[in-house]
């Protein structure tokens, strides 16, 4: 199920094939609020009590795919695996960046990367969607602080593409960084900027009021939307992180390298 389509119809894509990444070591210093390399625990790292909980079958697996990493965490969308945060505080931002590295297994219709997309009980809790499909290839969507997902079409949102194709077996670290004071973003791919496009929706990067005040969980694999959990992925995620900074593109190639 494609969470979006419950607001927006969209066809267009447009693609290209992003370069291999392999895992680096992260920029962590006073902003890095959440740092999780998932070594055999889902609660390693700097977590602030904030830590990763595993729902239905998702866990650590040792993998040796990458040079210093020897575990990763495997989510199925077979047993709606997903990983999950709690709300809290620090995530009510409208500075911040989230880095993820991850890579698909298999890919389905819709597959959901990271998101604080909780719409199911509250209907106004999404701020941030970021997944991947054959039609919109990698895309996002942002959400104003007007949202109300029970207005359908009426609802507040921005939606991007990027026309980037991701591939199964792949690593790939991905930063999706916002400063809404002085509205800067950036969305990087493996240390390189994607260059992004309004494809629909009510408002663009210019005049958004990003909405803060939420409940809504940090969500990886998976997002729930009006009608349930839906959206899930079949992917490995070996690093994670959330800073209550903007990272620049030039700190988005330093994780990378």
């Amino acid at each position: 199920k494609n969470i979006f389509k419950e607001l927006l119809n969209i066809t267009e894509s447009v693609s290209y094939t992003e370069q291999v990444s392999n895992l680096r070591n992260y920029i962590i210093d006073a902003n890095t609020k959440v740092n999780n390399t998932f070594q055999n625990t889902l609660n390693n790292g700097i977590a602030n009590n904030n830590h990763f909980v595993a729902i239905n079958s998702a866990h650590i697996i040792s993998t040796g795919y990458i040079t210093d990493d020897n575990y990763s965490l495997d989510i199925a969308s077979v047993t709606n695996d997903y990983i999950q945060i709690a709300n809290n505080s620090i995530f009510n931002v409208n500075e911040f960046t989230y880095t993820i590295t991850f890579r698909f297994k298999s890919l389905n219709a819709e597959n959901t990367i990271i998101n604080r997309f909780d719409t199911e009980t509250i209907h106004t809790d999404a701020q941030f969607y970021i997944a991947y499909n054959s039609t919109n290839g990698l895309y996002f969507g942002l959400y104003d602080d007007t949202y109300s997902n029970t207005g359908g079409f009426f609802s507040k949102i921005a939606f991007y593409n990027t026309f980037i194709t991701l591939t199964t077996n792949t690593e790939y670290t991905l930063q999706f960084a916002y400063k809404e004071s002085t509205r800067e973003f950036n969305l990087c791919l493996n240390g390189i900027e994607c260059g992004i496009t309004f494809s629909a929706g009510d408002f663009n990067l210019s005049n958004i009021t990003l909405k803060t005040a939420l409940t809504a969980r940090v969500l990886v694999g998976t997002a729930f939307g009006l009608g349930g959990q839906a959206s899930d992925s079949n992917m490995i995620v070996s690093r994670f992180d959330f800073s209550n900074k903007y990272r620049t593109v030039p700190e988005a190639l330093i994780n990378y390298n």
